[in-house]
């Protein structure tokens, strides 16, 4: 694009109006820019509309959400718009059912080279997110269908919205997908962490058998969501895991999981690995433990226990992070 071009010219227009805020001059240009024909311009208007918190634009917003999805290829290639126009409705609060309704369902095929692909993935992931947030009375039917959905985008923010539902009937769409399994670890992982935000300590057995798993990825993403739920019950079975294995590999990974829990015991446990007389675990705790860097009470005691461990490489590594 070169500086006569208009989708250019309006897209320079719009890069100041952030720093300049909210006025009627930003409002004017604004709504100008959602009824551009270009989607790039209304893409790009919707994210300033967001940023600038500006809620009374909610019609603004459908009625150019509205027009993208009137021959969706030709008018917004690449689904940038509408996925900006969503993400704007439900950040702002100022969604409505029809849309994103529409946009949960919205898969858009394009052509590329040797195939095609879907540009709506995120779309349907935001407009689910919007689903829950205007609490739509049938909204675990969209999100169970998501979750099945062929694009990991979707599924991972399929689990995302089920947490955010707060809904005790997500678990079991959770537990049956995590105990289906899919063909992409990270959606796993979202679901582990989902499941234990809305199950809490009840969900703790189902994530700590897969720190049993052969698939090294598949054990990290358990230890890491036990260890990012803070439950007492998720240390118990990080430190009953961790006392059982061998494997040094796993068991690096295992504390990582205990440290991220960042409670007293999980610390004291991590300080005993550290303290204790094999070289190999105290430098993973080491690592473990570069989490509380900033901390200096907790820092000034691991480099006490360093110091008095002796040993030139783990002081090497302390002195390093």
């Amino acid at each position: 694009m070169g500086k006569n071009d208009p989708v250019d010219q309006a897209l320079a227009a719009l890069r100041t109006l952030a720093e300049v805020g909210d006025s009627p001059a930003t409002r004017e240009l604004l709504k100008k820019s959602l009824g551009s024909k270009y989607s790039l311009v209304v893409a790009r208007a919707a994210s300033i509309v967001e940023q600038l918190q500006i809620k009374d634009f909610a019609e603004q917003l459908h009625d150019a959400f509205t027009r993208c999805m009137r021959e969706p290829t030709k008018t917004d290639k690449g689904c940038s718009a509408k996925t900006a126009i969503a993400k704007a409705l439900y950040t702002l609060g100022i969604g409505t059912e029809s849309v994103f309704l529409a946009g949960i369902r919205h898969i858009q095929m394009e052509s590329t080279y040797g195939g095609s692909v879907d540009t709506a993935p995120e779309l349907r992931g935001y407009c689910a997110l919007g689903l829950v947030q205007i609490g739509y009375r049938d909204v675990m039917t969209e999100l169970a269908d998501l979750l099945a959905d062929r694009e990991m985008q979707a599924r991972i923010m399929a689990a995302r919205a089920i947490a955010y539902s707060e809904r005790p009937d997500g678990v079991p769409l959770l537990r049956l997908k995590i105990r289906m399994s899919d063909k992409q670890v990270d959606v796993i992982g979202e679901c582990f962490i989902a499941v234990l935000r809305l199950a809490r300590a009840k969900a703790v057995p189902l994530v700590a058998e897969f720190l049993e798993y052969p698939d090294d990825d598949l054990r990290q993403s358990a230890a890491l969501a036990l260890g990012e739920s803070r439950l007492p019950e998720a240390l118990a079975a990080l430190k009953a895991r961790w006392e059982s294995e061998f494997n040094t590999d796993v068991r690096r990974v295992l504390l990582l999981g205990i440290v991220t829990i960042r409670s007293s015991d999980s610390l004291q446990f991590a300080l005993g690995v550290l303290a204790g007389g094999h070289p190999q675990p105290a430098l993973d705790a080491l690592e473990s433990l570069k989490i509380y860097r900033h901390d200096h009470a907790v820092w000034e005691e691991i480099g006490r226990i360093v110091e008095e461990k002796k040993s030139a490489e783990l002081s090497r590594r302390f002195k390093a992070i």
